[in-house]
């Protein structure tokens, strides 16, 4: 399998799948970093991302955006916050 974006070769689909999903990013939503083939579907997406800022809940790790400070978001940041941790103890050791 060949990218016809940056000519790069892959055996496997999983790993070429992956590929396409960074290399065919033109545009970026500037409030949660995802990324768009399309200008439209990023500007949808940026307008949504934007209400859900104002009124929802963002983890303060990755940045991810949850429409409701619900049991969901409380389980992903305390999931996050153990791997930023991990993370960091890491980098001391070095």
């Amino acid at each position: 399998m060949d990218c016809d974006e940056c000519n790069r070769k892959y055996k496997n689909r999983e790993e070429f799948n992956e590929h396409l999903e960074v290399c065919n990013t033109k545009y970026v939503c500037n409030h949660c970093g995802k990324g768009y083939k399309y200008f439209l579907p990023c500007r949808k997406h940026e307008i949504i991302c934007k209400s859900l800022t104002k009124q929802g809940s963002k983890c303060r790790f990755c940045g991810k955006i949850y429409s409701k400070r619900g049991r969901t978001y409380l389980l992903h940041i305390k999931q996050c916050k153990k791997f930023d941790s991990d993370i960091k103890k890491k980098k001391k050791r070095i």
